[in-house]
Order: C-alpha cells, then sequence, then structure tokens
C-alpha cells in the first residue's frame, strides 16, 4: 500500500504541475478524454519452467542437458493505469502478479559423511509487482494521448516468495544408482525483493470509440539480483542451505522479463 500511496501522490502532483505550464496549443487528447486502463498479457520465452514439477536431480543427472534445458513459455498478466498530461506525455501505473519456477540446484557436500546433497522438485515462485513511468506518444495524427504508438520507460519494484512445500533433500547410492531422500523442506519460504528498470514499445489501436488493443515488446532489468552468498563455498550446513534456495531463486530472475511481448485489451476511461 506504501507504493501505491506513493504513485497515486506522484501522478496528481505531474497533473497539477502539467496544468500549471503554459503552452502555445491547448492539450486536446483523445476526444478530450485523459485516462485508460488496460489488462495485458506479457509472454516470454525462458529456460526455468513455469509452474512447479516433480523433477528431481537423479532425473537431471540421467538425461541429456538438451532435455533439461528446453525453452518454455512464460506468461504474466499485468495490469495498467494510464493518465495523459498532454498529447504527448502520459503516466502509467502498473500491477502485475505471476507464478513461476526454476530447476532443481546443487545443495553442497555433507562433510559428515562426504556425500553431495541435490533437492529434489522445484518450488513455487510468486512475485509480486508494483511500477510507475512515462508514456512518450509519438507526434502524429494517430498517437494523441492516451492512445496511440508510444515508448514507455518505468520503474517497478517486486516481491518474491519462493515456496518449497513438496520437495525434498538428498543423496544418491551408486549399486544401484537412485536418488536417496534425506529429509522434506516443506517449510522452507524464501523471501526477498527487487528492482527493476522497465522499457516497453507499443501500439494502442481502437476497435471501437473507447475500446483498444495493446499490442509490442517490453522488457525489464532486473537490479541487484544475484547476491553472492554461496560463491565458492561448496560445503553443506543449514546455513549454506537456505543461501543456495534463496541464491537460486534470485537468479532465476537475472535474465527473466529481458524481452517481452505484450498483447491486451483497454478503455478509454475519462
Amino acid at each position: 500500500m506504501r507504493y501505491l500511496a506513493t504513485l497515486i501522490i506522484t501522478i496528481l502532483a505531474l497533473s497539477s504541475f502539467a496544468q500549471l505550464v503554459t503552452v502555445k496549443e491547448k492539450p486536446s487528447f483523445y476526444l478530450g478524454q485523459r485516462g485508460t486502463i488496460d489488462v495485458n498479457i506479457l509472454t516470454q520465452i525462458g529456460f526455468t519452467p513455469m509452474l512447479a514439477s516433480d523433477l528431481n536431480y537423479a532425473e537431471y543427472e540421467e538425461v541429456t542437458s538438451e532435455q533439461i534445458n528446453l525453452p518454455h513459455i512464460l506468461i504474466n498478466p499485468q495490469a495498467e493505469y494510464t493518465f495523459a498530461l498532454n498529447n504527448i506525455l502520459a503516466v502509467y501505473l502498473r500491477g502485475a502478479l505471476a507464478v513461476t519456477s526454476r530447476d532443481p540446484v546443487y545443495m553442497g557436500s555433507d562433510n559428515s559423511s562426504s556425500s553431495s546433497l541435490y533437492e529434489s522438485g522445484t518450488p513455487k515462485i510468486r512475485r509480486r509487482t508494483f511500477g510507475f513511468g512515462f508514456n512518450v506518444f509519438l507526434n502524429n495524427k494517430a498517437a494523441i494521448a492516451p492512445v496511440g504508438t508510444n515508448f514507455s520507460i518505468g520503474f517497478s519494484t517486486h516481491s518474491v516468495v519462493a515456496d518449497h512445500s513438496g520437495m525434498t533433500l538428498g543423496t544418491f547410492s551408486y549399486n544401484p544408482y537412485e536418488f536417496v531422500e534425506l529429509r522434506d523442506v516443506d517449510n522452507e519460504i524464501v523471501e526477498f525483493d527487487y528492482k527493476s528498470i522497465d522499457w516497453g514499445f507499443q501500439w494502442k489501436d481502437l476497435i471501437g470509440p473507447k475500446l483498444y488493443i495493446q499490442y509490442g515488446v517490453a522488457g525489464s532489468f532486473n537490479l541487484g539480483v544475484k547476491t553472492g552468498l554461496i560463491e565458492g563455498d561448496y560445503s553443506y550446513s543449514e546455513k549454506t542451505f537456505k543461501d543456495r534456495q534463496l541464491e537460486a531463486a534470485r537468479e532465476s530472475y537475472m535474465l527473466r522479463d529481458l524481452v517481452m511481448f505484450k498483447l491486451g485489451v483497454g478503455y478509454v476511461l475519462h
């Protein structure tokens, strides 16, 4: 709620400032309307699974890397409100929810038994996003804010929760070769936040007096995702176990959302 309140205050301040600026031509907006709301689907190709699966490290070792590193289609819903400051410039508020996962990872070596420990299963990772930014509408007859062709730049904050329910920690026996479960990690929850700089190039094409479709490309540069908590440390302990879970969840976002395809519908509100 703190982020939402800050964004609303920012929009009101920018709107007041825009009204104080003297311009030669009074902004007409689209049919005199300044606000739109749209719901979008963002699609991208990734190399980690979107949904948690029962993939375990034993399978990971036995199948080929080509089978493991198959691309996945990741889909994220997003809602956005846009408010035009003039015919060229608009400010937006954005919110999104996403559910994804990641591949199993190596968890270190247990010094007491000299065995290597691995994950079995994949976590369910939920992400909440709030953001704001600006749309710059191209100066032609087909782009009068808040509809038309535009470029966007903005900033988002993301809250991530990784739930490890259904996962286990285990090792291997080699005669026969099989994964041996040692304990479950059902109660392990990993949480972290990160920021991103967002960009987009999209088209808002009218299909009715106030109804439009939106399509284009968008992306994010995720900031401060990698932490280096376990770099060079291959031992196992409860601390390194939790650090590895955190690092694995964070690293799954290093290149996530870099380039996405955007498709949605919207409505001119006021």
